[in-house]
């Protein structure tokens, strides 16, 4: 890991169908799905992620020395096969939510996290 946290920067995409499912549910829904999925989006998926923390889509920066837990997403089909690879990472009262269906970038997110944040997921 390099001393320029910038050199070691991650920019977070959302995929193509999550914004396609928000113009669904703002036709389905009245606006209330689109609101519902916006928030999401803002409040509780990364922007950038890098050697130092992640920052929120709402600017917040949280710093990987708060990060006090995190806990796998398991969902499971009924054959028992895992479906899920999602990460919750509790920083205090904040929480981020790392869902690599996503985002465009992928399982690459939970790679990158794990690289720069020096703790298994």
């Amino acid at each position: 890991m390099s001393e320029n946290p910038e050199s070691e920067a991650l920019q977070v995409h959302l995929v193509w169908w999550y914004w396609f499912g928000m113009l669904l549910c703002l036709i389905f829904t009245l606006g209330v799905g689109t609101l519902v999925m916006w928030w999401t989006a803002r409040y509780r998926y990364p922007r950038f992620i890098d050697s130092v923390g992640i920052v929120k889509r709402d600017g917040k920066r949280l710093f990987w020395k708060d990060l006090s837990s995190s806990q796998q997403i398991r969902v499971e089909n009924q054959k028992g096969n895992r479906i899920s690879g999602a990460i919750d990472l509790h920083f205090g009262n904040e929480t981020v939510k790392i869902n690599p269906y996503v985002f465009s970038e992928g399982f690459h997110v939970l790679e990158f996290i794990r690289k720069v944040s020096g703790r298994s997921l």
